[in-house]
């Protein structure tokens, strides 16, 4: 429903009597509500003032947040609510910080604060099922629902939610429901950190690099193949361009200043190469660093000539950029880029 038709039902209001207050035809608004027609620039101002509501929401299709919006501050208008405190809380999501929520002495606007909150919570619920396509955790999700439907009055269950969101760090550790939660969590841990064990976790590590080992020809090719188009020399000779530009410009600036000529322009000219040539200094640096790193693994192909028996700490800080663990895998990602998952 476009904001327009609805804000018109929710305040009761006719066509023909906002096409009045407008000085307009009926016939504007029946285009405007039914979408044949956008509603010119140069009557959203009024609008916003006429109703209270920001003038964004007149012309767009209207999701069910917007909607609870458009209601709270309808409520606003007829009501005219004092706020009698604000409570803290931690806010998840945009935010990620402690926020000062209002408390209203009419219940009905707490009641559309909290009606908002849900809204949106159930939104983020359904965009993070729709991130993977034919998503592999959906059992996951079947569960969480029947826990929330059959036991979300049980402590065990937010206590262990939150001591998840502490673990994985979702949560801040100083953000706390109760003093016996860190206890209950120190046991919890333990379980967590079992799962994710050490042992395990390296043996999947050697395993990738074995797999690099294995099909070494292949990446040997494709790194070559990087360092001739991606990281091309070439780029790394503008340095030497702008030193000579600037020693002219330089020169041109004393000659000027000397014969108390105006030379701001000049000046202007000579900052804004200065940042050029940083700008291409940290550009090449990062290139450089690049064709370092693929050197590195070049010659480690080419000296390794069996696989490896066990970890090895050195060996893996010296070419593994960073191993990210996922609930059914990790992702090793050498410091040449190359990338490679191993089930766990």
């Amino acid at each position: 429903m476009i904001g327009l038709e609805y804000i018109l039902n929710r305040y009761n209001l006719q066509h023909i009597e906002l096409a009045e207050k407008l000085g307009i035809k009926k016939q504007n608004i029946n285009m405007w509500v039914k979408g044949r027609q956008n509603i010119p620039k140069k009557y959203l101002p009024v609008l916003e003032e006429l109703f209270g509501i920001d003038q964004s929401y007149f012309g767009r299709e209207l999701s069910e947040i917007n909607q609870l919006e458009i209601q709270k501050e309808k409520l606003k208008r007829d009501l005219k609510p004092v706020i009698k405190k604000h409570e803290q809380q931690y806010s998840l999501g945009e935010i990620n910080d402690l926020v000062e929520v209002p408390i209203y002495d009419k219940e009905e606007m707490n009641a559309i604060e909290r009606d908002i909150e849900k809204a949106k919570l159930i939104s983020r619920f359904k965009a993070a099922m729709d991130i993977v396509d034919n998503n592999p955790y959906l059992e996951t999700y079947k569960l969480i629902v029947e826990l929330l439907e059959k036991v979300q009055h049980e402590p065990v269950l937010h206590k262990t939610v939150e001591a998840l969101a502490h673990y994985y760090e979702v949560l801040p550790d100083w953000v706390s429901s109760e003093p016996e939660q860190e206890g209950f969590e120190g046991e919890i841990f333990e379980v967590f950190d079992d799962h994710n064990n050490e042992e395990v976790l390296q043996a999947a590590v050697v395993k990738a690099i074995n797999e690099l080992l294995a099909s070494k020809d292949t990446f040997l090719s494709t790194l070559q193949a990087n360092i001739e188009t991606v990281l091309n020399e070439e780029h790394d000779k503008i340095t030497n361009d702008i030193d000579v530009k600037l020693e002219e410009l330089q020169n041109e600036l004393l000659r000027l200043a000397n014969s108390k000529t105006d030379y701001e322009e000049v000046a202007e000219e000579i900052y804004r190469l200065r940042e050029q040539k940083q700008n291409a200094l940290v550009e090449n640096a990062d290139r450089e660093g690049k064709r370092q790193r693929i050197a590195e693994m070049t010659d480690f192909l080419n000296e390794q000539s069996c696989e490896l028996e066990e970890y090895d700490e050195q060996l893996v800080r010296r070419i593994i950029e960073k191993v990210t663990i996922y609930e059914d895998k990790l992702t090793v990602e050498f410091k040449s880029g190359i990338e490679i998952d191993e089930e766990i």
